[in-house]
């Protein structure tokens, strides 16, 4: 009887390196120019918050969900919180998307990532316009 019957044949280091930078590419994240512009707008509308901050009123109800009054207000540059969030989120979900070897759930953690990201802007968007026009 054999001994090395029962070992598994080992792939040369070169081939595994090789499998592992093709299987870690950009190219095998699914939508990656949809993630970059969301990445961009995030990181664009960020900027241009901080820029234009003293425009904002003192207090900018962020908070929703707790009660109405003085909870519900933060200050302006707390307007990026929602910005960095999504845009780590969608980081996130893009690593998870490389590691993945399922295509259809690559596509649903970019997708989903990309829709966080539009729905923190929006809601950005919708503080700023209601704080500004008041």
């Amino acid at each position: 009887m054999n001994k090395n019957a029962g070992l598994k044949m080992k792939m040369p280091e070169k081939r595994f390196s090789l499998h592992l930078k093709k299987e870690l590419s950009i190219g095998n994240i699914p939508y990656f120019y949809g993630m970059l512009i969301m990445l961009s707008v995030n990181v664009l509308v960020i900027t241009l918050l901080i820029i234009f901050l003293k425009k904002l009123p003192p207090q900018v109800p962020l908070f929703y969900g707790l009660p109405r009054g003085e909870v519900q207000l933060a200050p302006p540059i707390s307007l990026v919180y929602p910005l960095v969030l999504s845009s780590l989120f969608l980081v996130i979900n893009s690593v998870f998307a490389t590691l993945s070897k399922s295509p259809f759930s690559k596509k649903v953690f970019v997708v989903g990532g990309i829709f966080i990201s539009i729905l923190a802007l929006i809601t950005v968007i919708r503080i700023i316009t209601i704080t500004v026009s008041v």
